[in-house]
């Protein structure tokens, strides 16, 4: 009788015992519990991977998940030291053999002797070491391929078994649900934190606080969100948005946010300004700049998403990863985009919030000022027409003078109360900001000093733009100055006016100016006053003694 003939599949693959076949699906059974109990998405493909060494017995194994252009957006291994790691480097990329199952060639395992004598065995970095062999499986969520496991170097030199196969197959076909679950876990916990986010944000806003910090907020919360290594927020630089030209990062947050800040970017060529101009969210393998600007060349992925209220544009939200990271997903850019929208929203809201405060504190300003026309100013202008008639009865020299004293006392409270009231109708802010100024300076100067100085404001100081404020107080601090060094008097007056003109004048009781005192600070003073198409008049000395300097230019 001759010889029985084995197929050769049966000869070189051992035969299982029972007991061991049995083992193998109780040990798929526990692998599967396990890999479904996890949450965590990289957690799970870690089980995965080590669940699927144990089954088949080998000695190495790693799970990579599909990206683009070949390449792999995770790769975990596990069974390498960590000087073999160190020597290979970058991971494999999905090319040859590992990427049968990327392009969907297999729906399958693939089982192989020898990997390395197979013609398609490419995508292994340098350093990598040598694999004979090789058991993969492909791992579907929702009928899409998502990634695979690949086994390799079975113990005890053998080759994987067709059971091996099996198992692997059983154990990638629950992987793939234990994924999918583990995915929307993550995203619904992703989804709430962008929702309190947004929640956060538009809390800042309408309660009040400052819009340079909300946008600080934004760009943090942004930059952790979508696991941005950098996230900036870009204004229009004009006032009218049709009119911006350019876009200025105001907010930045992580690494090298102190090189962005501030940075300008022209809408024309920049992938920035065109996500302003189209009001489109995109992603981007980098940004486009102009060359004036350089986050281009620090940065990698980018994700652009304009924020958008109505048919209005506020700005631009970024978020820039190192060169070399991975790239945005398209939920990334769904979410931001909402983000950035939701947060121009809250800016809106914010800024009507804050005009019906104004609109409220300009209403009550209105009444105060007007009851201090209508009652104030007329009870204290009655008071003083009783003074000075009384003044014209008396025949006593000391009586009658503080009497004139008395009355002109009440016209400077009257001349200060009509200055408050051409203040609340106009802005708070500037007119503060002159009148601390000038106290500040004339208090600088005459501290210290014999004379004195009373201060007049009468008109509304609102109207007087920031560029004219700052000649005032340079004009101040010159005259003030000089009658402090040169007068000898005791009393000054400092009176600014505003009415059809700004008219600033400060005189004194002094000797005048005296001879060989230079005039080249009187001089500055002509010159400030002719560049704002206004003229400067010194009276020296007054008939009665003293300066007089009237500075004198029209109000824009």
């Amino acid at each position: 009788m001759p010889p029985v003939e084995y197929p050769k599949s049966i000869a070189r693959e051992p035969i299982r015992p029972p007991h061991e076949t049995r083992t193998q699906i109780e040990g798929l059974l526990e692998a599967i519990t396990v890999v479904a109990a996890g949450l965590n998405v990289n957690d799970t493909l870690g089980s995965i991977v080590s669940s699927a060494m144990s089954l088949v017995d080998a000695q190495y194994g790693a799970l990579g998940v599909d990206g683009e252009s070949h390449n792999f957006v995770r790769f975990i291994h596990r069974g390498m030291d960590v000087a073999t790691v160190g020597e290979i480097g970058y991971p494999p990329t999905g090319l040859g053999v590992l990427g049968l199952f990327h392009n969907e060639a297999h729906s399958g395992p693939l089982r192989l002797d020898d990997i390395s004598k197979d013609p398609s065995s490419i995508g292994f970095p340098a350093g990598h070491p040598p694999m004979t062999t090789f058991l993969g499986a492909p791992i579907s969520v929702r009928g899409t391929t998502y990634g695979t496991i690949y086994l390799t170097e079975k113990r005890g030199g053998y080759p994987f078994t067709e059971e091996d196969e099996t198992i692997i197959h059983a154990l990638a076909a629950a992987a793939g649900i234990a994924i999918e679950n583990a995915k929307l876990f993550e995203q619904a916990q992703s989804r709430l934190a962008w929702i309190e986010a947004n929640r956060d944000v538009a809390t800042e806003l309408l309660s009040g606080t400052d819009t340079a910090d909300a946008l600080a907020m934004v760009a943090r919360r942004a930059r952790s969100l979508t696991g941005s290594d950098m996230t900036f927020v870009a204004l229009p630089d004009g006032d009218a948005l049709t009119e911006a030209s350019n876009l200025v990062v105001r907010v930045a947050s992580g690494h090298r946010a102190h090189e962005a800040d501030g940075q300008v970017i022209p809408i024309d060529g920049s992938t920035t300004g065109a996500a302003f101009r189209s009001r489109t969210s995109s992603r981007e393998r980098a940004l486009a700049f102009d060359a004036t600007a350089n986050l281009a060349t620090r940065f990698g992925p980018a994700v652009v998403a304009p924020m958008c209220v109505g048919d209005d544009v506020r700005g631009v939200l970024v978020g820039l990863r190192k060169e070399g990271g991975s790239a945005y997903t398209e939920e990334t850019v769904g979410l931001l985009s909402s983000f950035a929208d939701q947060a121009a929203l809250a800016m809106s809201m914010a800024d009507a919030a804050t005009r019906l405060r104004d609109l409220d504190i300009l209403a009550e300003r209105d009444r105060i000022a007007r009851d201090l026309h209508d009652h104030v100013i007329q009870r204290i202008f009655a008071a003083g027409l009783s003074l000075q008639s009384t003044a014209q009865r008396t025949q006593t020299p000391d009586v009658k003078r503080r009497l004139t004293s008395t009355i002109d006392d009440l016209q400077d409270v009257i001349q200060d109360i009509r200055s408050a009231i051409f203040d609340l109708h106009g802005s708070q802010a500037a007119t503060n900001r002159l009148r601390e100024s000038l106290h500040s300076v004339i208090d600088e100067l005459s501290d210290g000093q014999p004379i004195h100085f009373s201060v007049r404001l009468s008109g509304p100081l609102a109207v007087v733009d920031a560029t004219v404020a700052e000649h005032v107080i340079a004009v101040v601090r010159e005259a003030v100055s000089n009658a402090v060094r040169h007068s000898g008097g005791t009393r000054g007056v400092v009176a600014v006016t505003v009415a059809n003109e700004l008219t600033v004048t400060v005189s004194d009781n002094g000797s005048g100016i005296p001879d060989g005192v230079s005039h080249s600070g009187l001089g500055n003073l002509g010159s400030r006053a002719r560049e704002c198409g206004g003229e400067l008049v010194v009276r020296s000395p007054l008939p009665g003694g003293g300066t007089e300097i009237v500075w004198t230019v029209p109000i824009a």
